[in-house]
């Protein structure tokens, strides 16, 4: 009952993506551990970008 398999048929990897990055979840390993036991000193500069991006793209407006 794997998931992977009917996930990267519905997202067409194999057309997007190589297929071996389909069937070689490494990534969502790395997603799981590596990148989230770094969050804290990553924040700083994910809020930085955030509210840089929100400025721009949703400026402030007079009465609202």
């Amino acid at each position: 009952m794997s998931m992977s398999h009917p996930v990267a048929d519905i997202l067409q990897i194999r057309y997007t993506f190589q297929e071996s990055i389909a069937m070689d979840q490494y990534h969502a390993h790395l997603t799981r551990v590596e990148l989230t036991r770094h969050i804290p000193e990553l924040m700083p500069a994910i809020v930085e970008e955030l509210g840089a991006v929100l400025d721009e793209e949703i400026p402030l407006t007079d009465g609202m």
